[in-house]
C-alpha cells in the first residue's frame, strides 16, 4: 500500500494506527471497488455504468477506457468478511478478484449483459489513467473455498437486479421481460 493522495494516505495512517495498537488482534480488509444493486454510490465503474446503459442506453468513458481496475461484488465481499471472521482471521487482507480490467472492457461486459444498442461513447480525459490491481495469493492461501464470481457473471446479476429494482419503483423504461438473475 503506497497511496499518491491524501485521501488514500489518510486510510494508510489509520491503519498504521489501528495496526500499532491492536496488531494482534485486528483484521484489515482493504477492498477494491464494490458493486452490487442498491448501492448509492455512483462511482466510475459498474454501477454507474450499469445504470447509464438502462436508462440512457449509453456508456460514457474516460479516454479510451484504459483505466484498470478490480472489482468485487458486494455479496462476494459479504461472505469473505463471513470467513474472516469465522475464522477469527488476523492481518492485512486484500478484497478482490485478482483480476483487473479495462474500464473499456468493463462497459463492453455490461453492453453484452444490457444489449448490444448501448453506446460506449469517450469524454476527454482530465487526468492520467491509472492502474489498481491487488495482490489475491494470500487471501487465496487462506481462504480456499473463497471465490469471486467473474466479471460477467457479477455484472449479469447487477442488471438484473437494476431491471427489478427500477421496475419496481417504475424508474427505468420497460425494455422486454427482465433478465433473469443469476
Amino acid at each position: 500500500a503506497d497511496p499518491s493522495s491524501l485521501y488514500g494516505m489518510s486510510h494508510r495512517v489509520r491503519e498504521s494506527i489501528l495496526s500499532h495498537a491492536c496488531a494482534d488482534r485486528i483484521a484489515i480488509v482493504r477492498s477494491t471497488m464494490v458493486y452490487g444493486a442498491g448501492d448509492p454510490h455512483d462511482a466510475y465503474g459498474p454501477n454507474r455504468m450499469a445504470r447509464s446503459a438502462l436508462s440512457q442506453r449509453r456508456i460514457e468513458l474516460f479516454g479510451a477506457g484504459e483505466d484498470v481496475r478490480d472489482y468485487v461484488a458486494l455479496q462476494d465481499l459479504v461472505a469473505l468478511l463471513a470467513l474472516i471472521l469465522e475464522h477469527t482471521a488476523i492481518g492485512v487482507w486484500n478484497a478482490a478478484s485478482g483480476e483487473a480490467v479495462s474500464a473499456h472492457a468493463l462497459a463492453e461486459r455490461i453492453r453484452d449483459a444490457v444489449g448490444p444498442d448501448v453506446r460506449i461513447e469517450y469524454r476527454p480525459r482530465s487526468q492520467p489513467a491509472s492502474e489498481r490491481s491487488f495482490d489475491v495469493r494470500a487471501l487465496r492461501a487462506a481462504f480456499p473455498e473463497w471465490r469471486c464470481m467473474s466479471l460477467a457473471a457479477g455484472v449479469a446479476r447487477l442488471v438484473a437486479d437494476l431491471v427489478c429494482e427500477s421496475s419496481e419503483h417504475g424508474i427505468l423504461p420497460a425494455r422486454g421481460p427482465a433478465p433473469t438473475p443469476v
